[in-house]
């Protein structure tokens, strides 16, 4: 009896130890997103009822952050790029030609992309609840090979086109081989024979809820980062066709501290983009969904693999990673501005008018005149 090879089996559950070490570094940081939560809502002066009738608030917060802010990022940055060595690189044309290629490649991406949108944003992220995150994708646009004429033998197409036309088309195919092999962008599969006809740098906001980390002291010494997508299921299913028959766990909701948002309901899938950099990999995980998505070797070839800076961060002591909302620093002052204000109301409502009038002339205002 001839012995029969077992079938290989589908890896289950690759996904699930990505999504622990997520959910243990969100819980890690509960208390710190807790007191974000709350600065924000403080700084967009957001009060039940109640409390709004019963208090009057200085919202010193929101003085000091606009203040910051414009001196924190006033202007567009300009690109500046030179030789590091200019005295040792004198005469040399080829630096200087490949510094000023650089130089008008980024003032290009500034002035293409909403630069200004997505550091504002974490600037005001880092001045609320201590933390702003930026991230840099690479969408390249890539054209299809086109479909050969099956319907035509060789012996016919050399009889037509001449004797080295297979020469011609197997050079062609090496060339547009060799455009795709130097692609180290997404990191995704192509068809031989696929051309790069555009390629986009995009600067992205990160959301302060929507970003994760590995467990270390220094930046340098993070294992793994992580972002947070919210993606519609058509929009999933687009990007992940692999995984458009399962049964996906919805249920994140778009939402943030404003009274609208609460009346909304929206469902989306929950997907993270983990780059890993000990095995230096990205990958996909999404909630409900057991294997990891479109697992793909370094696909930027980055020096500090992590296509994110280190983050912005407001108040920070060395023995973590984890920040303090700098609202915390002076939240007792701010309390006290408080107190004064509402007494000086409530001082300013009691007060009446008063007055003395002479009763013998007459029409002066006294009763019976």
């Amino acid at each position: 009896m001839a012995r029969t090879e077992p079938k290989p089996t589908r890896k289950e559950g690759t996904a699930q130890p990505w999504l622990a070490k997520i959910d243990a570094s969100l819980e890690r940081e509960k208390t710190w997103r807790t007191q974000g939560r709350k600065v924000v809502q403080r700084f967009r002066d957001e009060r039940e009822r109640n409390e709004t009738l019963n208090s009057f608030k200085v919202n010193i917060l929101w003085s000091n952050t606009e203040v910051l802010k414009s001196a924190l990022y006033a202007r567009t940055a300009k690109p500046d790029v030179r030789r590091r060595f200019p005295d040792a690189q004198t005469g040399n044309s080829a630096s200087r030609i490949a510094a000023e290629v650089l130089e008008r490649g980024l003032t290009y991406v500034i002035d293409t992309e909403d630069v200004d949108a997505a550091l504002i944003s974490a600037v005001e992220d880092m001045l609320l609840p201590g933390r702003g995150m930026v991230w840099v994708s690479y969408e390249p646009e890539i054209e299809e090979p086109e479909e050969d004429d099956s319907s035509v033998d060789d012996d016919e197409r050399s009889r037509g086109l001449g004797g080295d036309v297979g020469d011609r088309d197997q050079a062609a195919v090496s060339e547009r081989k060799g455009d795709v092999d130097g692609y180290a962008g997404s990191g995704e599969t192509t068809q031989v024979g696929g051309r790069i006809v555009a390629q986009k740098l995009c600067l992205e906001y990160v959301y302060w809820e929507d970003y994760a980390q590995g467990l270390a002291r220094q930046d340098k010494d993070v294992p793994w980062k992580a972002r947070r997508h919210a993606e519609t299921k058509e929009t999933f299913e687009a990007k992940f066709p692999q995984a458009k028959d399962a049964k996906l766990r919805g249920g994140y909701k778009l939402t943030d501290t404003s009274e609208e948002s609460k009346q909304y309901d929206g469902d989306f899938v929950e997907v993270w983009e983990i780059w890993a950099k000990g095995s230096r990999k990205r990958m996909y995980a999404a909630r409900g969904y057991a294997d990891l998505l479109e697992p793909a070797d370094d696909p930027y070839g980055l020096t500090t693999f992590y296509p994110c800076p280190r983050p912005l961060r407001s108040v920070t002591t060395t023995d973590t990673q984890i920040p303090r909302p700098e609202y915390m620093q002076y939240q007792d002052q701010a309390a006290e501005l408080d107190v004064v204000s509402t007494r000086i109301n409530r001082l300013t409502k009691a007060c009446k008018w008063n007055g003395i009038y002479d009763s013998s002339i007459p029409d002066s205002g006294a009763p019976g005149s």
